[in-house]
């Protein structure tokens, strides 16, 4: 079987129009002088195009999430936290809702606490999270329920007008 890959036969095809064009530079004369030069910028070409052309797939693979790939709950649960977070205005690596006692919360930043909650139960529900997790875990709803019944406790209804 033949082991050739795109990214070879793109490389190497750049590789050989590269060292065309240093053989016909001025200097470079004569058909054995041009041919060694086609040659080595060729072998050397494909592997430094097929390096780069590596690195630049990777780099794209590290920074786009995978399409059709199913999350973890665990990977769920971080993006929930993490949308909590940013609707409160907390820092990402804030670790309690209450942590800026003079932030003023709205009923989209406690839908966003319920939705945490909700993730918060099935996580503590699952008995294969250590003890000691599942008690932090336990906490962290805690809190978020005494901010949602504060929250209900304390919100303003608006009025209507007769």
């Amino acid at each position: 079987m033949l082991d050739l890959t795109l990214v070879q036969v793109v490389a190497s095809a750049l590789a050989t129009v590269v060292g065309a064009v240093l053989a016909s530079l001025p200097g470079v004369t004569g058909t054995i002088i041009g041919a060694a030069v086609i040659s080595t910028s060729a072998t050397t070409g494909a592997a430094v195009f097929s390096h780069a052309f590596r690195r630049t797939g990777e780099g794209i693979r590290s920074r786009v999430p995978p399409i059709g790939v199913p999350r973890t709950p665990g990977q769920e649960r971080a993006e929930h936290r993490a949308d909590a977070r940013a609707a409160f205005g907390l820092p990402a690596d804030a670790t309690a809702v209450d942590a800026l006692p003079n932030i003023a919360r709205t009923d989209q930043h406690m839908d966003l606490a319920r939705q945490e909650t909700a993730s918060l139960a099935a996580e503590i529900a699952d008995d294969t999270a250590p003890f000691p997790i599942r008690q932090r875990l336990q906490q962290r709803q805690t809190t978020l329920l005494a901010i949602i019944s504060q929250h209900e406790a304390n919100r303003v209804h608006p009025t209507s007008t007769p």
